[in-house]
C-alpha cells in the first residue's frame, strides 16, 4: 500500500477566531509584555539608583532596560510567526 494525498477535512485548519489556543497565546503575550515593562522600569530605577550613588556599576540598570527589549522584540517576533 502507498501513501496517499490526506483528504481536506484533515488538513483544514480552524479560523484564527475559533482557535482556543490563539486567545491563549494572546494572554500569554500580554502577560510577557507586562513582565517586560516591569524589567525595564526595575532596570530604570536600578540605574537611577546606582548612577544616584555614584557606584562604578552604573550600566546595571541599562543591561536590564536592554533585556526587557530584547525580550519584548521576540515575543513580538513569535507571536507575529504564530499568526501567519
Amino acid at each position: 500500500m502507498g501513501l496517499t494525498r490526506p483528504k481536506a477535512a484533515q488538513v483544514a485548519k480552524t479560523p484564527k477566531h475559533k482557535d482556543k489556543k490563539f486567545y491563549l497565546s494572546v494572554v500569554k503575550v500580554a502577560a510577557y509584555l507586562t513582565a517586560c515593562y516591569a524589567l525595564y522600569q526595575g532596570g530604570v530605577v536600578l540605574g537611577e539608583a546606582i548612577y544616584n550613588e555614584l557606584m562604578p556599576a552604573a550600566s546595571l540598570g541599562h543591561w536590564f532596560t536592554y533585556a526587557a527589549g530584547l525580550f519584548a522584540v521576540a515575543n513580538i517576533v513569535s507571536f507575529i510567526r504564530e499568526l501567519a
